[in-house]
């Protein structure tokens, strides 16, 4: 249900199962996936909900995925798909 829910919510605050911090975290990848990355209001939010440990995480996180997903691109491999269907 989430991955459905991320896939077509714009907004991740309208995922009513996902916790605060997992809301954020959304939200920050996002952000962090984007160009130009500018998101100076977010930080403080950011920082209040996670640990300096926690951050640096996340960020290499979404920057690992979107360096794995601009290189599937670049060579022609399909995207990830996964399973909606978990029964």
């Amino acid at each position: 249900m989430e991955l459905d829910a991320i896939r077509t919510v714009a907004d991740v605050s309208e995922i009513s199962s996902f916790s605060p911090r997992e809301r954020l975290a959304t939200r920050y990848a996002r952000l962090v996936s984007s160009t130009p990355l500018d998101f100076p209001d977010f930080v403080a939010e950011l920082t209040a909900a996670f640990s300096e440990q926690e951050i640096v995480i996340l960020a290499a996180l979404a920057a690992e995925m979107n360096r794995s997903s601009r290189l599937f691109e670049a060579l022609g491999a399909p995207p990830l798909v996964f399973p909606t269907d978990t029964t």
